[in-house]
């Protein structure tokens, strides 16, 4: 009887011990947590410019610091962020002016004094050259045999602008039709707006028109990724918060980065947008004609 009441108390006691330990708070030890981040793109488009900080926790989420000093600056001007969610700071009016062809600094002090600094240089404002809002471009296609016969492209062009390490073109299309980027370039590329055939809908006449979008973007010369890859260190909210791209092939490091004391980046982008008609006509790459015969 002893022998069984010693082991009922040993097991209250274990339970008591477990129960103990998972509401214990979790204790971030050095050799527990990974690199500090920092992640901005400035944009005069933006309303507001944020910052994203944190470290790094081995097989677990970010930890965050809502009681990290945060501040912008270029242009003679200065801002102070603040902590709004998730390791996300945010600006309070009046907001930081972002002028093109100015150089700016991003500077994070965590509450252990760690500092992360960093530099970019906003694109200058540019403008497109082709098309005009309200233009209407002609995009001829070769039958769904040969698609790629008789091709006849529009043509995008804008002007430079200064620290711009390059471009890139997206188109957003109306009625959910297949949209894709143009390619990477300086001041002028031809470009296939989209491909009927890849579209979700197959039924297309042999000549329609369609509305575009088109959004030009300058990006810096510091555009860049520090650090291993996004598994490491991102949440996945990053993306629409920030309007970065984890897709896009231009997490490159084009050795004019400037980014010390952790990892991520510090870029600036800055764009123009235009509203046109895209006039597609689809030809049979045979005969020479439409679809429909003429």
């Amino acid at each position: 009887m002893h022998h069984i009441m010693r082991l009922i108390f040993f097991s209250l006691f274990l339970s008591l011990l477990i129960l103990s330990c998972s509401i214990e708070p979790v204790v971030y030890e050095e050799g527990t947590t990974g690199d500090y981040f920092a992640f901005c793109t400035l944009s005069p488009q933006f309303k507001k410019q944020k910052v994203l900080i944190g470290r790094m926790v081995v097989e677990s989420l970010p930890r965050y610091f809502p009681d990290a000093q945060v501040s912008l600056s270029g242009a003679g001007k200065a801002s102070n962020l603040i902590h709004v969610k998730n390791g996300i700071y945010e600006e309070l009016p009046p907001y930081l002016p972002i002028i093109g062809d100015s150089i700016y600094t991003m500077l994070v002090q965590f509450p252990d004094g760690h500092m992360i600094e960093a530099k970019t240089k906003i694109p200058e404002d540019f403008t497109l050259l082709e098309p005009s809002p309200g233009d209407t471009l002609f995009y001829q296609i070769g039958s769904r045999e040969a698609p790629s016969e008789n091709l006849i492209l529009p043509v995008v062009s804008w002007t430079p602008s200064s620290a711009a390490y390059y471009y890139e073109a997206r188109t957003q299309l109306t009625e959910d039709r297949c949209g894709a980027d143009l390619v990477r370039t300086n001041y002028t590329h031809t470009f296939v707006p989209y491909y009927p055939y890849r579209c979700i809908n197959n039924h297309l006449s042999s000549e329609f028109f369609e509305s575009v979008r088109l959004l030009v973007t300058a990006i810096d010369s510091s555009r860049g990724f520090v650090g291993q890859s996004r598994d490491q260190i991102v949440p996945d909210s990053l993306d629409w918060e920030f309007g970065f791209n984890w897709q896009d092939e231009g997490l490159i490091n084009t050795n004019k980065l400037h980014f010390k004391g952790g990892k991520g980046f510090f870029n600036a982008v800055n764009q123009v947008a235009c509203d046109f008609v895209l006039h597609v006509k689809i030809v049979d790459s045979a005969l020479g004609k439409s679809n429909d015969g003429t």
